[in-house]
């Protein structure tokens, strides 16, 4: 019996400097990818294409020069993911940014390079974030709205959300999806699954957004 082939595995990984985004489905009875370019392009490509190593980049000139930093950085995947959320539908985080209005200038979301120059100036280092809530209102990430900060300072800038018991517990028993309970509850959706597995919610007890995202990556 033929292996059935697991296309999602391919989301994440970066040849040359394309990095795929998520699946695309079939055209044509071909699987296909969303991916982004190092210069800040989307494409749609064949998978077995992108897998062979004939999908290095979207085909744009001078690639290399114009944005010339290692795309092994971690600057260079908070970028993708940034973009991804704020630009990508099939994001699995765009509901609760691009789907609600967030959205990242120009500069940065045509090139990595002024993204990663901002950074490095203010003061970027591992386990540092970059925030849009402190000094704008949420809803762009730019220059003049971010600011670098550590994970207590973004945990705090980050709306607080509470459920009471009943909420909660209707939550935790929906059939709902994951998506609709988001949008009906008014929380995240991580905070749907947190709730439904027990994680972070106990009989009689508030939940606050950010006990528990405290512990959790943003990126």
């Amino acid at each position: 019996m033929r292996q059935r082939i697991d296309y999602s595995a391919a989301v994440g990984m970066r040849k040359g400097i394309m990095t795929v985004a998520s699946l695309a489905g079939k055209i044509n009875n071909k699987m296909h990818l969303h991916g982004i370019c190092g210069c800040g392009q989307w494409k749609t490509f064949d998978y077995y294409n992108f897998m062979r190593g004939g999908q290095l980049s979207c085909g744009c000139k001078g690639q290399m020069a114009r944005v010339p930093y290692d795309y092994k950085h971690p600057l260079y995947k908070i970028w993708i993911a940034i973009r991804a959320r704020c630009n990508n539908p099939n994001d699995q985080s765009y509901y609760n940014y691009g789907g609600r209005g967030v959205r990242i200038c120009q500069e940065w979301d045509e090139n990595f390079k002024p993204f990663y120059d901002w950074c490095m100036a203010n003061g970027w280092q591992k386990g540092l974030f970059v925030d849009k809530d402190i000094k704008g209102n949420g809803m762009l990430y730019s220059p003049e709205t971010c600011a670098i900060v550590t994970r207590k300072a973004n945990n705090q800038a980050r709306k607080s959300v509470k459920l009471t018991t009943p909420k909660a517990r209707e939550l935790k028993e929906s059939p709902l999806s994951a998506r609709d309970a988001s949008e009906k509850y008014g929380v995240s959706i991580q905070t749907v699954w947190d709730v439904r597995s027990g994680r972070t919610w106990k009989e009689g007890k508030l939940i606050n957004l950010n006990d528990f995202l405290k512990d959790k990556p943003l990126y």
